[in-house]
């Protein structure tokens, strides 16, 4: 995966100290993912020396490693346009803003349509794509920097932790 120009301009800025990216040069074999937490330090060498990150696709793995937990599971059927839905929901439990994450998958949990976050004031707050963005704005809405739980594991193997 490279970066387009503009692409790279946006992911340095929306990075912060503490968020999760790739290092597509670094392997480790309990950390095959090459999965780093970045430090200031880091982003400045990124922006200025061309090292070189690449940002997490979230996946709801991802979610399981913070700390959420599965609050529901409900299944959506449209018998007209003949499509189904699986939808989950996450929370965190050390949150008081009663945030949400919400995981919808297209067919029975085949195929991911997205991942979102929504409050008690806006049902769809925003759509989140990856990791460093989920870290960033659950931070600025609830005041809590979430964090990695196993890092080290490789994601391809976690699909353990959960079942559709």
């Amino acid at each position: 995966m490279e970066l387009k120009k503009n692409e790279k301009q946006y992911f340095i800025k929306s990075l912060k100290a503490g968020n999760y990216v790739k290092d597509p040069n670094l392997y480790l074999p309990d950390n095959p993912e090459g999965i780093i937490e970045v430090t200031n330090f880091g982003i400045q060498l990124f922006e200025d020396e061309g090292v070189y990150f690449l940002p997490l696709k979230l996946t709801e793995i991802d979610l399981i490693n913070f700390g959420f937990i599965l609050e529901s599971t409900t299944h959506s059927s449209f018998p007209i346009s003949d499509i189904s839905r699986l939808n989950r929901t996450y929370y965190y439990p050390e949150d008081v803003q009663d945030i949400k994450i919400e995981v919808i998958y297209d067919g029975e949990g085949k195929e991911l349509r997205r991942i979102g976050i929504k409050t008690n004031e806006f049902t769809n707050l925003c759509f989140i794509d990856y990791v460093h963005d989920l870290q960033n704005i659950f931070s600025f809405l609830s005041g809590i920097d979430i964090k990695f739980k196993f890092i080290k594991e490789n994601k391809s193997d976690q699909n353990k932790y959960f079942e559709n």
